[in-house]
């Protein structure tokens, strides 16, 4: 249908030919196409026993964004707003990638991640999804386009979500963070005293980030009935859940809690924002904020109990893989 070409093109203008994404793909191409198999290799190693810093970590947060758009043509695709098939020329570029050896590896072995197989699986093997005519469904995939840019133009997420993915900035990463969020001393006056710091952001990242699992949660819901769509909506994001279920699920009571009593004598502005839904003149947290805020992390909580639940993946892991 013209409609699903036009779709497709405005994806490709946004999530493709620009910025990171665009980058990414000219990092990987060369190397692919002169067959610099140890130079992919390196650039796409595990960070243990040699760490990835500065120029190779970015490039590989580029290489990440090119491959994140696949994944996103592939819910797309799922819920009927561009066509089953993409183009040749998708096609071509996707498989060239993703099936490369060392490509594979990196999101196979090193860090596994089930939606990229998926994604290759899909274009590879020609698993077309039936076609979705229906205008609900295609909805769906502008409201969770919207979510996820949403949280991609967040630096707060960004740097939480960096610490879970095994980054450090300067000395602080994920160890640092939970050493933190686990005394509600260190994260008052972390939040306090240092506002700006990779921890502080770290903090409100993990906040915001909570909030968000509550925003997929309702995508989900609203998409009941369709358990691929849910599976797909769920596997997008993953990577980061699953990060999220290991590194820090187990002390999430506590995390809460701490984050609750630490908002007493917070100051107003360090938490100020409009994802946060605050909205006070005072200097430093009163009564009505504190409840606002303690009701909406009571909510996070339950929130996360539903979206981390590995439960998710498997229909989309026996769509592709535990089917003829």
């Amino acid at each position: 249908m013209d409609y699903q070409y036009k779709n497709l093109q405005s994806l490709v203008a946004e999530f493709r030919n620009r910025g990171k994404a665009s980058k990414g793909f000219n990092h990987l191409i060369p190397l692919i196409a002169n067959q610099e198999i140890d130079k992919l290799d390196y650039l796409l190693r595990y960070h243990d026993p040699i760490s990835v810093y500065k120029e190779e970590l970015i490039k590989r947060f580029e290489i990440d964004t090119l491959i994140e758009f696949y994944n996103l043509l592939l819910i797309a695709a799922l819920t009927g707003y561009i066509p089953n098939d993409f183009t040749p020329e998708l096609r071509n570029e996707i498989v060239t990638i993703l099936n490369h050896k060392s490509v594979k590896t990196y999101y196979e072995v090193n860090y596994p991640d089930l939606i990229i197989s998926c994604t290759s699986c899909y274009v590879a093997n020609k698993k077309w999804f039936e076609p979705q005519d229906s205008p609900k469904i295609q909805l769906l995939f502008n409201q969770f386009a919207s979510l996820n840019r949403a949280i991609k133009n967040d630096e707060d997420i960004e740097r939480f979500l960096g610490m879970l993915d095994f980054v450090l900035y300067g000395e602080n990463g994920l160890n640092q963070l939970k050493a933190t969020l686990l005394s509600v001393e260190k994260t008052r006056e972390i939040l306090n005293n240092s506002p700006e710091s990779n921890i502080s952001m770290g903090i409100r990242g993990f906040i915001k980030y909570a909030g968000f699992m509550g925003q997929l949660r309702e995508l989900m819901q609203s998409a009941e009935g369709h358990l691929l769509i849910q599976s797909g909506m769920w596997l997008f994001h993953g990577y980061y859940l699953n990060r999220l279920n290991i590194q820090m699920k187990s002390f999430f009571d506590e995390v809460f809690e701490n984050i609750k009593k630490s908002l007493i004598d917070t100051r107003y502005d360090v938490l100020k924002d409009q994802q946060l839904n605050i909205n006070t003149e005072e200097a430093y947290m009163d009564k009505e904020v504190i409840e606002h805020l303690n009701a909406s992390l009571n909510d996070a909580r339950d929130d996360a109990e539903y979206i981390l639940n590995i439960k998710w993946a498997k229909p989309f892991e026996d769509y592709f893989f535990n089917t003829k």
